[in-house]
């Protein structure tokens, strides 16, 4: 493997602001599972796709009787959360007709109320991608996918980089780098 002497420094930001973040320079490439999107097409370049995955319904494994189909999730009883800026709360707002929608600005602190509640409010179900529910699952077992199908469509997580010629040099280094080094890209998708 080929060895770079490049500095990595690590910025923080959010779901709600990576994209303006990225415009405006603060970094160069959006590490993290950024899901491709026609939107952030338009205004972003992708690497080539790390990995694939569909929409999914994560509660605690305790209520997971609760939830045998669609229906039981989109119904006037049910509180879903999801944080604000990601897919998951477009993907909440567009596919659910009922259920009460609770948007709150930090993700990590939307999973955790699946467990612990927030603010004395104790949410039933947040939307994600499957790949954060068998993360989640992975380092707290009271997690769980709900065994519904709530999406057909599949989707593709990569690097997000600016749509410049440096950053488009960057993208194109960096699927180089990846088409080069397979191995990487399968220990951490285990494909």
């Amino acid at each position: 493997m080929q060895k770079t002497k490049k500095q990595v420094k690590f910025v923080k930001t959010s779901w709600a602001t990576a994209e303006n973040d990225l415009k405006s320079n603060k970094f160069d490439v959006f590490v993290g599972g950024m899901t491709i999107t026609p939107e952030c097409q338009k205004e972003f370049v992708f690497s080539n796709p790390l990995i694939s995955f569909n929409k999914a319904a994560m509660t605690a494994c305790k209520k997971l009787n609760k939830y045998k189909t669609f229906n039981d999730i989109d119904n006037p009883k049910t509180l879903v959360i999801e944080n604000r800026g990601g897919t998951n709360q477009v993907f909440a707002l567009q596919k659910l007709k009922n259920a009460k929608v609770l948007i709150i600005s930090d993700n990590n602190q939307a999973i955790n109320s699946i467990i612990k509640g927030i603010d004395n409010i104790h949410p039933d179900i947040m939307f994600t991608d499957t790949l954060e529910i068998a993360y989640q699952h992975s380092k707290n077992h009271k997690i769980c996918q709900v065994p519904v199908k709530v999406d057909d469509n599949q989707y593709y997580k990569a690097f997000m980089f600016n749509n410049t010629s440096q950053g488009k040099k960057i993208a194109q280094e960096f699927d180089n780098w990846l088409n080069n080094n397979p191995t990487i890209l399968k220990k951490y998708t285990k494909s």
